[in-house]
């Protein structure tokens, strides 16, 4: 939203692009700048694009396959993100 490439939230391409089965994920570039961070993102993509929750979860499982980590450190994530609740 801060370039001119999406006029808005309405015509916002990523809830078409992930229900078409594109591996959507979402980031935050520079939170220092923008003052705009990860949970910031999700937010806007549950409230504003009409993300579901379980969309909300592919977009999660999308970015932890794409992570530049080893597999050990892959597989203990979701273990650690479970008992934070």
């Amino acid at each position: 939203m801060q370039t001119p490439t999406v006029s808005g939230y309405d015509t916002h391409p990523l809830p078409q692009l992930l229900r078409a089965g594109l591996h959507i994920t979402l980031n935050s570039d520079e939170p220092g700048i923008s003052a705009i961070d990860v949970p910031h993102e999700y937010r806007v993509a549950r409230d504003r694009l009409g993300l579901s929750t379980a969309e909300l979860h592919t977009v999660q499982a999308n970015a932890l396959a794409a992570a530049f980590i080893d597999d050990e450190h892959r597989a203990a994530l979701p273990a650690n993100a479970q008992h934070r609740g």
